[in-house]
């Protein structure tokens, strides 16, 4: 299930480079808001020095600056970004054709004269952001592509390699006192194995689109199950209880339930990594849609009470390779494959958190009426 990180949630990052103070101002006026994050410097050669240190999304750039003026800077950064798009838009007080001419053959995307009107600065922002965005979404997938014929190009000669050493390391066990040092070390290599082996199938698991079989599904006997297995795992330390709403408990849903059983596992699996003791609710429950023809949905929660998520990762937890856990602990494609599978059947995810008190994941699935 292919996940791009998503970046329209993210400021978007504008270099301003004006040298006239008042015109700097007004701009950085018309821009004094949440979506948008505002560098400013007033002459070119600062500019090109900012964008070394900085992550820039967009330049705003005047024409007639001192010292090097705005059509080469345009083209230096346009030499500098040969594998990198960024929207740039050059600003000036002479509305010229020669002007325009050059700001086209100097690599500018679009052109705006001043005195600025702030509805058409933000208007062309905009719709050159939505580029930048769709740009971006194309590299991901080309980038994703690519991975995938890496991924099952090796898959096989992989779990050869990894068949053939944990074979060696049980022979070796043959041979060993359970109790001693080596024996212990075989077992080691073994269960490394097994998260090689974890790892890579993930990684197919991510970059293969698979075919969603849909049927009708009681989404209640699924949750059941998901709770026994997760008593099983979770060995009485943590509490786990299920909470269905009656009027859920027959209610049906078009789904393949490999996939949903394999997102709920997914989920449990996280929170009981996160608490080592305590509870861990699995609900179901009907609400209303968000669409205007007030269809209903099932909303099926995992809530824990473990350590939380922080709010700086949880604006990047459904990112692919994205984790919190330490090095070599998780691959960090789970919490992706989870928003692809649902979204892949007309749902939804979302995640709330508290640090210190714990982690709700709600999934909304459209039903049978």
């Amino acid at each position: 299930m292919l996940q791009t990180p998503d970046k329209s949630k993210d400021p978007l990052r504008i270099l301003l480079v004006e040298d006239d103070p008042m015109q700097r101002y007004l701009i950085q006026h018309f821009l004094a808001e949440p979506d948008y994050k505002v560098f400013t410097t007033s002459t070119a050669e600062e500019g090109l020095k900012l964008l070394s240190l900085q992550r820039i999304d967009f330049v705003l750039m005047d024409v007639h600056l001192p010292g090097m003026n705005g059509f080469e800077a345009v083209r230096q950064i346009r030499t500098l970004d040969a594998h990198h798009w960024r929207p740039i838009m050059m600003v000036t007080s002479n509305d010229t054709a020669e002007d325009w001419e050059n700001a086209t053959r100097y690599g500018a995307d679009d052109y705006l004269v001043k005195p600025l009107e702030k509805h058409k600065l933000l208007n062309k922002i905009h719709i050159l952001h939505r580029l930048y965005l769709a740009y971006h979404r194309q590299q991901e997938d080309k980038k994703i592509q690519a991975l995938g014929h890496f991924a099952a190009g090796v898959a096989h000669d992989f779990n050869n390699i990894t068949a053939t050493i944990s074979g060696y390391a049980e022979m070796l066990q043959e041979e060993l006192n359970p109790e001693s040092f080596s024996y212990q070390c075989s077992q080691e290599i073994i269960q490394s194995v097994k998260k090689a082996r974890n790892l890579i199938n993930s990684l197919l698991l991510y970059v293969r689109e698979e075919p969603i079989d849909f049927q009708p599904l009681q989404a209640s006997l699924l949750i059941e199950k998901v709770a026994q297995t997760a008593r099983i795992k979770a060995r009485d330390k943590v509490n786990i209880k299920v909470n269905i709403e009656e009027a859920a408990y027959s209610t049906f849903i078009q789904a393949d339930a490999t996939q949903i059983e394999r997102v709920l596992d997914n989920l449990v699996v996280n929170a009981l990594d996160a608490m080592p003791k305590g509870q861990l609710t699995l609900g179901l429950r009907l609400c209303k849609s968000t669409h205007a023809d007030g269809s209903r949905q099932l909303a099926i929660s995992v809530e824990d009470q473990g350590e939380g998520i922080s709010p700086e990762h949880l604006r990047n937890i459904f990112d692919p390779f994205f984790t919190t856990k330490d090095i070599g602990q998780g691959s960090g494609l789970g919490l992706s494959i989870v928003k692809g599978i649902i979204e892949a059947h007309r749902g939804n995810i979302n995640v709330s958190s508290h640090v210190g008190l714990g982690t709700l994941f709600t999934i909304f699935l459209p039903i049978m009426e």
